[in-house]
C-alpha cells in the first residue's frame, strides 16, 4: 500500500462561490498522475470541496424563513482559500399562494411554492442572479418536519469588481425532521437522488447526485429555534453518492463519518466546521481508495488520500 498523501488546503465550504480548484494548472478533465486509473490527490482534493460544500448547505436548508424559504450566509468569492462570509441571500421570490394556508399552524405552511425566476440581489459586492423554484410542505409527522423540492433552483453570484463568476443549482427533494423524543435539540435530515450542479470560474464543472442521511445535535440541549439560525452543534453524515468531474470522469462514493463535524456559528470562513472528519471510500474504473476530509479549524480542510494496495 502506498502511504497516505495528505495535503492541507484552506478550502471554500459552500460552492455557492468561487474556489478555482486547487488542481486547476493540471486539469484536462481527467484523473492525474500514478493512479489515474482511479483518483489522484488533486482530485480528492476536489471532491473534498464539493463534499464539504454540500454538507456546508445542510446548515441552511434545516430550518424555515416564511420570506425566503430557506436563509443561506454567502461567502465572499476568493480564488484560492477560504470563503469570507459576505451575509445572507436576501433574494425575494414570487409566494405562491400568498399568504400559504396553514391548517395545524405550526411553523411550517402545509404547501407553498416559491420561484426565484428572475429575482436578482446584491450582498455587499456580490450579485446574485436566481432562477427555478423552491416548493415547501409540511408533512404529516408529529412535532417539527419540513419538505423542501427544488426544481432546478439556480444562482449565480458574480463578484463585480472582477466578473468572476459561480453557478450552483439544486435539483431534487431534502425532508428534515425535529426529533419528537428530544425537541429543540436533534435533526434528522434526508435527501435521495438530490443532484448539485456546479459551474466553477475557471470553467470547470462539477455534478454530485447524493443518497445522504445526516443527522444533527445542537451543542445546548432545547436550542434550535425552526425560524431562526441553526445554533452551533455536531453533524453526522452517511450514504453513497456519485460525482462527476467536468462531465467526463465519474466516480462512485461511499461516505461515512468517523467524527461527528461540529458545525460553529462564530465561524467567518466556510466551511463552518471547525471539528471532525468523514471518510470517503471511492471507486472509479474497478479502482477503491480512500479520501480523509478532516477539519482542523473554520475554513480548513485537510485532505488525506490513501490509493488501494
Amino acid at each position: 500500500m502506498r502511504s497516505p498523501k495528505r495535503t492541507p488546503r484552506n478550502l471554500s465550504g459552500l460552492a455557492i462561490l468561487m474556489t478555482a480548484l486547487g488542481a486547476a494548472a493540471c486539469d484536462n478533465g481527467q484523473p492525474t498522475g500514478p493512479a489515474s486509473a482511479g483518483i489522484g490527490q488533486a482530485e480528492a482534493e476536489e471532491l473534498a470541496q464539493v463534499i464539504n460544500e454540500d454538507a456546508d448547505a445542510f446548515i441552511d436548508a434545516s430550518t424555515y424563513d416564511d420570506q425566503l424559504g430557506i436563509r443561506v450566509d454567502v461567502p465572499s468569492p476568493r480564488s484560492l482559500g477560504p470563503g469570507q462570509l459576505a451575509g445572507r441571500l436576501p433574494c425575494r421570490p414570487v409566494i405562491t399562494p400568498n399568504p400559504p394556508e396553514n391548517l395545524d399552524g405550526d411553523r411550517v405552511p402545509d404547501a407553498v411554492l416559491l420561484d426565484y425566476t428572475g429575482v436578482e440581489c446584491d450582498v455587499g459586492t456580490l450579485h446574485a442572479a436566481m432562477a427555478g423554484t423552491l416548493g415547501i410542505e409540511d408533512p404529516a409527522i408529529p412535532g417539527f418536519g419540513i419538505r423542501l423540492i427544488f426544481s432546478d433552483l439556480t444562482r449565480t453570484v458574480t463578484r463585480s469588481a472582477t466578473g468572476e463568476q459561480l453557478v450552483v443549482s439544486w435539483d431534487g427533494t431534502r425532508q428534515i425532521v425535529g426529533s419528537p423524543s428530544n425537541p429543540g435539540t436533534q435533526l434528522n435530515h434526508t435527501i435521495t437522488a438530490f443532484r448539485t450542479d456546479f459551474t466553477f470560474p475557471n470553467g470547470r464543472t462539477a455534478q454530485h447526485v447524493k443518497n445522504w442521511n445526516a443527522s444533527f445535535e445542537a451543542d445546548v440541549a432545547g436550542s434550535i429555534d425552526y425560524g431562526a439560525r441553526l445554533p452551533s452543534g455536531t453533524w453526522s453524515f452517511d450514504g453513497n453518492s456519485t460525482w462527476v468531474r467536468n462531465g467526463t470522469a465519474t466516480y462512485a462514493i461511499d461516505l461515512t463519518t468517523t467524527t461527528p463535524l461540529h458545525y460553529n456559528t462564530s465561524c467567518t470562513v466556510a466551511p463552518r466546521f471547525d471539528a471532525g472528519m468523514i471518510v470517503a471510500t471511492v471507486t472509479r474504473n474497478g479502482v477503491t481508495a480512500t479520501v480523509t476530509i478532516e477539519h482542523p479549524a473554520c475554513g480548513q480542510t485537510l485532505v488525506t488520500r490513501t490509493a488501494a494496495s
